[in-house]
Parts: structure tokens; C-alpha cells; sequence
């Protein structure tokens, strides 16, 4: 996967990681935080970002 391929979160994660920095996805709101309602949490991060 090339980086001019990364989602916008996907590119998140990747300056965090190369900032050996922990990156929290969170917005705040018990309720939009809670896996149950993960369905509005939009595009998730691909495998192939994370290797």
C-alpha cells in the first residue's frame, strides 16, 4: 500500500506511529464511543495500512 493511499485516519495512525505516539480515536461522547453504536463511526483502518 502506498501512503498517497491512506485513508485520512489511516494517515492518523501512521504519523502517530512513526512518532512512536499513542493516537486516540475517541470523540468524547459516551455514547458515539461505544462499540454498540460502531456503525457510525465511519471507514475503519485497513490491514494493509497497518502492516
Amino acid at each position: 500500500m502506498r501512503e498517497e493511499d491512506l485513508t485520512p485516519v489511516e494517515r492518523r495512525v501512521w504519523d502517530a506511529f512513526s512518532r512512536g505516539e499513542k493516537l486516540d480515536l475517541c470523540v468524547s461522547d459516551p455514547v458515539d464511543d461505544d462499540p454498540a453504536n460502531s456503525d457510525g463511526w465511519g471507514p475503519s483502518v485497513r490491514s494493509g495500512a497497518l502492516r
